[in-house]
């Protein structure tokens, strides 16, 4: 009797608690929503509201494809703007499907720690999505671009973000690194910019070159070329670059090099109270391109000294960007401070609150090797009949 008192009391408490554990906590029917693709934030400088510029998703029946639309609303603080884009949608707005997050050069100039925290706290919105800047004069001019009846831009910018190892012009970012840089000691932000170019009929977005941040606030940029040079210097480690740079070792014999592995070493020195930071870049690269004529940088002698000319091309180069962001900026953005803080902590702990202003003094040299691994299919020039 026992045992089957026993057995009805298991499947009781089973099929009871069987109830409370199916379903989601937070049950919504899917036609109830819109799906967010992307988000551009602007300021109204005279209400000081926010401008939501949403791209949102849109599934249709008779159509295979997915569309998206363009919501705009308004909001003293960006969650109360996100709400009342529900006024023009009549549905409530999901981000678990948001890629590309647009701030105005203006908006990131005030600092982006409310936009950026009300990201990472939200349960619904991912803190995975791409970070961009726009260099127009508003970031909702990206979204709403003319584009094909099913573009979607946000997925279209996210598309190009992923190859940008071949492009080199920009470095991405996520809001969650986003933060964590800017909470960083030893090394400061940098968000790459995005900006609409018209052709004819047609107009396309383009990723290109970066915003330097001190603290959670733009102050600078660089050139999509600068930012090139820059990523060999950078001490975090990223996606292994692809890009390709090109030279003019002699007028109007233009090579390119294509970049097969970057490698890069930043040794501190600390000599008379002063610190010296020594970056020593490695490449090996592939000669992609060749002049149309002249030299045959191929043949061995030739080869040595093209790698001498791009090698002190490239250490001028990154010193030049180096004195551009020490001088001019006076923010961290390769991460010396890092270096310092893993070779002599005891030190690091005696500047890291006043970086800034030591960071202006220190001493930059750039060393770079070139190894030319590959010369493509065929070791000459092709020659130009008379």
């Amino acid at each position: 009797m026992k045992k089957y008192l026993r057995i009805v009391i298991s499947v009781t408490l089973i099929v009871c608690t069987s109830f409370t554990l199916t379903g989601c906590w937070d049950y919504s029917e899917m036609t109830d929503l819109e799906y967010v693709a992307g988000v551009a934030l602007d300021k109204d400088r005279n209400t000081k509201e926010y401008i939501l510029t949403i791209e949102v998703l849109e599934a249709s029946v008779s159509s295979k494809s997915i569309k998206s639309s363009i919501l705009q609303t308004k909001g003293k603080t960006i969650h109360q703007a996100f709400r009342n884009a529900i006024k023009n949608s009549g549905k409530k707005l999901q981000l678990s499907h948001a890629k590309i997050l647009i701030f105005s050069r203006e908006l990131a100039a005030e600092g982006v720690t409310p936009i950026i925290d009300f990201i990472n706290r939200d349960v619904e919105a991912r803190n995975d999505m791409w970070v961009l800047i726009s260099s127009m004069s508003s970031a909702s001019q990206i979204l709403m671009k003319s584009k094909t009846s099913d573009e979607i831009i946000s997925y279209d910018l996210a598309d190009a973000i992923k190859n940008c190892k071949e492009i080199g012009s920009y470095i991405p970012i996520e809001v969650f690194r986003l933060i964590d840089d800017i909470e960083n000691e030893c090394i400061a932000a940098m968000v790459p910019t995005v900006r609409v170019i018209s052709q004819q009929t047609k107009s396309y977005t383009e990723i290109d070159g970066m915003c330097i941040f001190k603290s959670s606030k733009c102050i600078g940029h660089l050139s999509g070329e600068e930012t090139t040079f820059l990523q060999l210097m950078k001490v975090r480690k990223g996606r292994k670059a692809k890009y390709v740079l090109t030279f003019e070792p002699e007028k109007s014999q233009k090579v390119t090099l294509e970049i097969m592995k970057a490698t890069k070493k930043i040794k501190p020195r600390f000599e008379n109270n002063n610190i010296n930071m020594d970056v020593y870049i490695n490449m090996d690269v592939a000669l992609s391109e060749l002049a149309e004529k002249g030299i045959n940088f191929v043949a061995k002698d030739n080869r040595e000294e093209l790698i001498k000319k791009c090698e002190k091309d490239i250490e001028n180069k990154c010193c030049d960007i180096l004195k551009k962001i020490q001088y001019q900026y006076g923010t961290d953005v390769v991460g010396f401070g890092c270096s310092i803080s893993r070779n002599n902590p005891k030190l690091w702990k005696k500047i890291k609150y006043k970086w800034n202003d030591v960071y202006k003094n220190i001493k930059t040299n750039v060393y770079v090797k070139i190894n030319i691994k590959y010369s493509g299919l065929t070791n000459k020039n092709i020659k130009l009949g008379e």
